[in-house]
């Protein structure tokens, strides 16, 4: 077999480096909506089944044996993939791809690096579908193109007259720019007919040479 050279070997694993560094994985469209799907789900199933509560979200993740990270395995996580000041954070993997459930003092997210569009579909399939005796009501839909598109969609689960509600937000890019491309977060607040702010997006970029 035919030996390459040096200087195109250090190239390729700079390359390598870089591009992991900066989640440019390359993913295959059919794979990019089964990890949406699998996004949707263990959202589904670990923070929305239990309404965020801690310690069903522990128990969900000890029962389906997801891997609980150590304080240094998340510190060496890339940024955007746990909050500062996350309580605890899981992960799961599934058919090459990983997924991170973490909990905060008042909120439960799950994040993944790659997946589609076809994520705001799995989320609105969700929100349009609360508990017996909650409402489905709209709070933010707010997108932006600069520095890289990113698009916002919140919705709460409040019932008629309650001054509390639950709120479901997606967060999702299409920019490899960014390390991760879906965020989804469940927490709670007092109603009071505003729309919500935008959550801080990730506080790291990568972006190509042009």
């Amino acid at each position: 077999m035919a030996k390459r050279p040096i200087s195109r070997l250090l190239t390729l694993a700079v390359l390598s480096v870089f591009l992991a560094a900066c989640g440019r994985e390359e993913v295959p469209p059919e794979q990019m909506a089964d990890r949406a799907n699998a996004a949707t789900e263990l959202f589904r199933q670990g923070c929305v089944a239990f309404d965020g509560a801690a310690d069903k979200v522990r128990s969900f993740a000890e029962n389906e044996k997801l891997t609980a990270l150590s304080a240094e395995e998340i510190g060496r996580l890339p940024a955007g993939f746990v909050e500062p000041d996350a309580l605890a954070v899981w992960k799961k993997t599934q058919d090459g791809a990983d997924y991170y459930l973490s909990l905060t003092g008042d909120s439960c997210s799950v994040k993944t690096a790659r997946a589609d569009e076809t994520l705001i579909r799995k989320f609105m399939v969700l929100v349009e579908n609360p508990p017996k005796g909650l409402n489905n009501e709209l709070r933010t839909d707010q997108a932006s193109e600069s520095p890289v598109p990113i698009r916002q969609l919140s919705y709460a689960w409040r019932a008629s007259g309650s001054s509390e509600e639950t709120l479901l937000t997606i967060k999702t890019t299409p920019s490899d720019q960014l390390p991760v491309q879906a965020v989804f977060y469940l927490t709670h607040q007092s109603y009071n007919g505003k729309p919500v702010l935008v959550l801080p997006m990730y506080p790291q970029m990568c972006f190509s040479e042009s």
